[in-house]
């Protein structure tokens, strides 16, 4: 350590910083096994003892390594996307003036942290663009930097449905933390190696590497590869189980106050209890779900949430305990149905997720279809195309539901059939 000036700083000085760096470590473990809540409670006095350190080119790098670390504590905790991104440019600012900018992985690891919060808060072109920027310097980013930006922008690809460079992305992670001894960023690649296999379609694999990836760090039950565990195990039809799974994901959520994740665990769970034919029980956890992401300022997830009440809600005027289809009232429920379902497939077109603007077409579809005939019924038939094997089973459920009614409505009893048929089949 050198302080500014050219002096050699003193013992104290230099034992103290190893002391607090060491601190910032056990925090970035903490907030890796979504303990958030401990890691902040460890770094904000670990800040303010810095702040009394001499100033140097290290005391800086610490001081903005524990800085963004926090940020990423108090998203986990609080969500407000925006305010965390406002700390970061006032971080990035504030480490320049400071001295910091002689840390050649200060830019990558900013870039990084950008790209966490809008993968987090569900607004991937953005994450995209940072994730690209931090990895554009991958030669100039500390390990752990790269190793992160690898694995988020890995994630990313997943979720756009992009397969071949999420592998890329992934792998190159498991290699460059398994180098750097990094052993909780190599699980969490190999993990997302194990869901990257059940998007392709090969679930019984997928269960094997997440198991494996599991096995590979021992430790307290990790909750979200419980969650994406659950996944796969619904997509198998194991409800049941599936449910379970996530119950116990829940639990630790809740413990550790991740409402995020949580609230992931609340709308797989409403899927869950929508295959069981429990609306009642599904509403309350979408409805759940969708306040968590609200508080949070996560709109993007906050729609998601909408779109599958909007699916739960037709389920329920669906049902046949439900009033007969010519009575007045229950058409005037489709028709504000209809309405909804068309504001919210709109939205989900300007705002750029087909799928959940698909989902949305189909209650859409539905709605019309129960409120009487549709003559155009088998020119929006071909128009939906055929089911999307990636979309998850709910989704293709209810496509293969809807593209069945409106066979019938054309008088395609045979095409309505095999619809019927290749559902079952899901």
């Amino acid at each position: 350590m050198t302080l500014r000036g050219g002096r050699a700083p003193e013992r104290p000085a230099v034992d103290a910083l190893e002391r607090l760096a060491a601190a910032v470590d056990r925090a970035v473990v903490e907030n890796a096994e979504g303990q958030p809540a401990l890691a902040a409670r460890r770094l904000r006095p670990v800040l303010r003892l810095l702040g009394g350190l001499p100033p140097s080119d290290e005391v800086a790098r610490v001081r903005v390594r524990a800085a963004i670390e926090l940020v990423k504590s108090d998203y986990e905790r609080r969500g407000d996307v925006e305010t965390q991104l406002a700390r970061l440019a006032d971080l990035a600012a504030a480490a320049r003036a400071e001295g910091a900018s002689g840390w050649r992985g200060l830019d990558p690891a900013l870039a990084g942290m950008r790209g966490l919060l809008y993968l987090r808060s569900g607004r991937p072109e953005e994450s995209l663009h940072e994730l690209d920027e931090a990895l554009g310097h991958v030669q100039d980013a500390d390990a752990i930097d790269a190793c992160r930006a690898l694995l988020n922008r890995g994630v990313l690809h997943m979720d756009r449905g992009e397969l071949v460079p999420a592998r890329a992305d992934l792998t190159q992670c498991v290699e460059r933390a398994h180098a750097a001894g990094f052993d909780r960023l190599v699980f969490k690649a190999q993990h997302n190696l194990g869901y990257l296999e059940f998007l392709a379609g090969r679930l019984p694999l997928a269960l094997a590497r997440m198991e494996e990836a599991a096995l590979s760090l021992p430790g307290r039950t990790r909750a979200i590869a419980l969650l994406d565990r659950a996944r796969v195990l619904l997509e198998a039809g194991l409800v049941g189980v599936a449910d379970a799974t996530l119950a116990e994901a829940a639990e630790i959520f809740a413990a550790d106050r991740l409402g995020h994740d949580l609230a992931e665990s609340e709308l797989v769970r409403a899927e869950c209890a929508m295959l069981r034919g429990d609306v009642d029980h599904a509403r309350a956890l979408v409805a759940s779900a969708r306040r968590r992401f609200v508080r949070r300022g996560e709109e993007s997830w906050a729609v998601r949430a909408t779109v599958i009440g909007l699916q739960i809600d037709a389920a329920n005027l669906a049902r046949p305990t439900s009033a007969p289809t010519g009575d007045p009232a229950l058409r005037r429920a489709w028709g504000v149905l209809a309405a909804r379902a068309a504001r919210l497939e709109l939205l989900c077109l300007r705002s750029g997720r087909p799928v959940w603007a698909y989902v949305a077409s189909l209650v859409g579809l539905e709605a019309h279809l129960a409120r009487g005939p549709m003559p155009d019924a088998a020119q929006r038939l071909a128009a939906l195309g055929p089911v999307s094997p990636g979309d998850p089973i709910t989704v293709r459920l209810h496509g293969r539901r809807v593209r069945a009614l409106l066979a019938l409505a054309a008088g395609d009893r045979a095409r309505a059939g095999r619809h019927v048929r290749e559902g079952q089949r899901d």
